[in-house]
């Protein structure tokens, strides 16, 4: 019946990141927790059980997942994306030609990328860090060329939500 299934999991398996969003509630940015993981044994047992109770979906978040590939890759093996619609959640700075394919190969279904405006500027200044726009609008890009879904995740707050690009 719809509506009596749950979805998925969201796992947020670590904060690091290298961008200082005005809104960031995780202190990400200040290095809080850098080098705190889940245990990828706990997480492949969380995969198999959702698995097996019928989740369908997988939503990887961090922090900055990209900044650590070794460290992303191996969750997404303890995973095994092939058995959900997996994605995850970036602002695309890291996000290259290489990163996206290698994103493909291991069954990635989808990727957000973060943009605050489409007012480049304004996004940079909301990220605290220049080119972050340039790089997330064409990691969207690479996404699109390695055959994964692109998303646009953008999050709005009192900092940009009179934008021009937000109003009907």
């Amino acid at each position: 019946k719809v509506g009596t299934k749950t979805r998925g999991i969201d796992l947020n398996f670590n904060n690091a990141c290298n961008l200082r969003c005005k809104y960031c509630f995780t202190n990400s940015p200040k290095g809080d927790h850098v080098k705190e993981y889940l245990d990828l044994g706990a997480i492949e047992k969380l995969a198999d059980q959702a698995d097996e109770l019928g989740y369908f979906e997988f939503d990887l978040q961090g922090g900055e997942l990209l900044l650590q590939p070794t460290k992303l890759f191996e969750v997404l093996e303890a995973i095994k994306p092939e058995r959900f619609y997996l994605y995850l959640t970036t602002n695309g700075y890291h996000l290259d030609d290489a990163m996206a394919k290698r994103l493909a190969e291991a069954k990635v279904s989808r990727v957000s990328v973060s943009i605050d405006s489409m007012d480049e500027e304004t996004h940079d200044k909301i990220r605290g860090r220049k080119t972050s726009w340039k790089r997330a609008i064409e990691g969207l890009k690479h996404i699109q060329n390695a055959g994964i879904d692109p998303y646009l995740n953008i999050t709005v707050g009192h900092y940009n939500a009179h934008e021009e690009d937000f109003k009907a």
